[in-house]
């Protein structure tokens, strides 16, 4: 479905990535792993056109993809930022609307996510700067499904969450995976993003140092030391 292959980001003379394959099959769920600066972003962000890569090819479903990121979304890509980025001043229903786009489509949809988020629809007059932390998160994935993708990518989704609220999310993402939308996540909480998908790679200084099996990687020592906190 997604393929990235040989990507080399520079921010002027910073080496964001160098260099960097990765795959994502139809139905998966794909988690990148690594420190603070080891890529993450700057991966998620050259495939949504945020950033703009000076090496390689990003394909989607065999097709280069577009340069410019509205393009990005109509054939079927879309990221939740880092940090959630909802409209605060906004109702979660006009939220929602932004992320649909035209009215038939936020007309067909927006049941679809008040039925996998009811705490949403229970709050649809509320704006969204009122809401908590997870619910705020269940917003930023409400607003990306809103446009029928394909491919929704995913950028620290726990980041400042409580553990229990942590669980929750991921059961989310999980439930939108079943839902027949393939998933690419990028997360520091390195225990839960492999626990959830199917393929994990591993990035570090820029470069994919591992990669393989969520399940095989986590039995690695040198994962477990690194990324697992196990002694």
């Amino acid at each position: 479905m997604l393929r990235v292959e040989h990507l080399s980001v520079n921010y002027k003379h910073v080496v964001a990535l160098q260099d960097v394959s990765i795959r994502v099959e139809e139905g998966q769920i794909v988690s990148v792993i690594g420190s603070n600066g080891a890529g993450k972003t700057s991966l998620l962000n050259a495939i949504s056109g945020a950033v703009k890569y000076q090496k390689g090819e990003i394909l989607f479903r065999d097709q280069t993809v577009p340069a410019k990121p509205h393009k990005i979304v109509q054939a079927g890509i879309v990221q939740v930022p880092e940090g959630r980025k909802i409209f605060a001043g906004l109702t979660v229903e006009e939220n929602l609307k932004i992320g649909a786009r035209d009215k038939s489509e936020y007309q067909k949809r927006s049941e679809e996510i008040y039925e996998l988020f009811p705490v949403l629809k229970d709050r649809k007059k509320q704006h969204g700067g009122t809401l908590s932390g997870g619910e705020q998160q269940m917003l930023a994935l409400g607003r990306a499904m809103m446009s029928g993708p394909k491919l929704i990518m995913l950028d620290e989704p726990s980041m400042g969450l409580a553990p229990i609220v942590v669980k929750q999310v991921f059961k989310f993402i999980k439930r939108i995976n079943e839902s027949g939308i393939t998933v690419l996540l990028i997360e520091q909480n390195a225990r839960q993003a492999m626990g959830l998908s199917d393929y994990t790679y591993v990035l570090e200084n820029g470069k994919v140092k591992l990669e393989g099996d969520s399940q095989v990687l986590m039995k690695d020592e040198g994962v477990q030391k690194a990324y697992l906190g196990v002694q």
